[in-house]
């Protein structure tokens, strides 16, 4: 990514509104992933301060959704090898593709055809993608500025395990 790319991701990238303190009073709490806007990308990072963007997905997924996902051998400053790891490894069979996200879906990411990039949707200001991005660290870009960012097609996957069981329709008695 080029300085002026992650300059301009930044720069698209507002603070998450805080919502109503759990204890009430109308104090403004913080967005949980406010903690991470000082994040940088490394390839390889596994934390606390440098990740790359698998290894913070894995991250978020675990903290904060109670998910362990397994990590992936692949060069993240590699972007042709991270599209094809993310199409083929063995996690994605543990996940559906869903039209609509919900608060903790995998978001991935392409700048043309390919998903080369990973995020985790979180229903904060009107939805968005917390990520982190080689060049720029973690962000949180609302859904209405992937495009300008670069993002061109987003792809939205929640785990089998959290998919809601359809009713079954109940047979004749007997």
């Amino acid at each position: 990514m080029t300085d002026f790319a992650a300059a301009r991701a930044r720069a698209l990238t507002p603070a998450l509104t805080p919502g109503p303190s759990p204890q009430g009073g109308g104090e403004k709490s913080r967005h949980w992933a406010e903690q991470y806007q000082d994040c940088f990308w490394e390839a390889g990072g596994q934390g606390p301060r440098a990740w790359d963007c698998w290894s913070f997905f894995r991250h978020v997924q675990a903290v904060h959704f109670g998910r362990q996902v397994p990590e992936v051998e692949v060069d993240a400053s590699n972007i042709h090898a991270v599209a094809r790891a993310f199409g083929g490894h063995d996690e994605r069979a543990r996940w559906q593709e869903v039209a609509a996200p919900a608060e903790g879906d995998a978001a991935l990411l392409a700048h043309s055809r390919y998903p080369s990039h990973v995020g985790v949707w979180l229903d904060a200001d009107g939805g968005g993608v917390l990520h982190c991005q080689n060049g720029a660290g973690v962000l949180f870009t609302q859904a209405n500025r992937l495009a300008i960012c670069g993002w061109g097609r987003v792809t939205f996957f929640r785990p089998l395990c959290a998919l809601t069981p359809s009713p079954s329709p109940r047979g004749g008695g007997g």
